[in-house]
This record gives C-alpha cells, sequence and structure tokens, in this order.
C-alpha cells in the first residue's frame, strides 16, 4: 500500500472502498510539485492529474474523474474539526472543489505537516508559487 493509500485510509477510517484512483491523483500532483517544480495555479485537474490517474489505474477518464472526485469528497466529509486541523492546518468550512483535497493531501503526503502549516512556518516554500 502506498502512503497515499494509507493517508486516504487514515482519514476515512473504517472506509474500505476503492482510494486507488485518488492515490493515483494525489501521486501525480506532488510529482509535478515537487519534482516538475509547477506551481499550483499551472497545474490543470483535469488537463494534468485526472488523465494520468486513469491511465495508471486503466479505467477510462470518465470513470477515474467520478471515482477520484467522490473518494476527495468523502475525505471531506469525513474530516472534523480536530481532522480538518490535523490534515489541512485549518478548520475551513468547505473546500471549493475536489481538487483542493488532492492539493491538500499532497503536501502532507510530501511534507508530513498540513498545508495551513506549512504556508505559516515555511512560506519559502511557496515563494516559487507567487
Amino acid at each position: 500500500m502506498t502512503k497515499e493509500e494509507v493517508l486516504i485510509y487514515a482519514i476515512l477510517e473504517t472506509f474500505r472502498g476503492n482510494v486507488h484512483d485518488l492515490a493515483c491523483a494525489v501521486r501525480e500532483t506532488e510529482r509535478l510539485l515537487f519534482t516538475e517544480q509547477k506551481s499550483i495555479d499551472d497545474i490543470l485537474i483535469s488537463k494534468d492529474i485526472y488523465p494520468v490517474a486513469a491511465r495508471q489505474t486503466r479505467k477510462s477518464l470518465c470513470a477515474t474523474t467520478k471515482q477520484i472526485e467522490r473518494v476527495a469528497n468523502l475525505c471531506w466529509d469525513h474530516l472534523n474539526e480536530t481532522s480538518r486541523l490535523k490534515y489541512i492546518g485549518r478548520n475551513l468550512d468547505d473546500i471549493h472543489t475536489p481538487s483542493d483535497m488532492i492539493f491538500y493531501l499532497a503536501y502532507y503526503c510530501h511534507y508530513g505537516k498540513p498545508y495551513y502549516c506549512l504556508l505559516k512556518d515555511f512560506p519559502e516554500l511557496f515563494e516559487r508559487i507567487k
């Protein structure tokens, strides 16, 4: 099991469905952010992430997209006030899109710290994306 899958299952607790598609999306997002050095603003989820995840899972783009978005939204639904602080670093009322959850998970997987804590404590990590 990949670190991305472990993280997703930790958030979803008792859920034992398929998280592989979302894990592939998170892994590709990590690659683009931290290996390719792309900024969040330069990554287009529907163009850069979903097609790669579809190829990796050997499913159609439509099926992969739906599965990723379903599980990303499910992750959000499972986060309570405490776990939002743990995984995101801020107690947000809502996420704008499932892609927000993909980015939050990518940062958490890569650094082992929530996005907003990194933004506050290590702003230099984000200077390249301004």
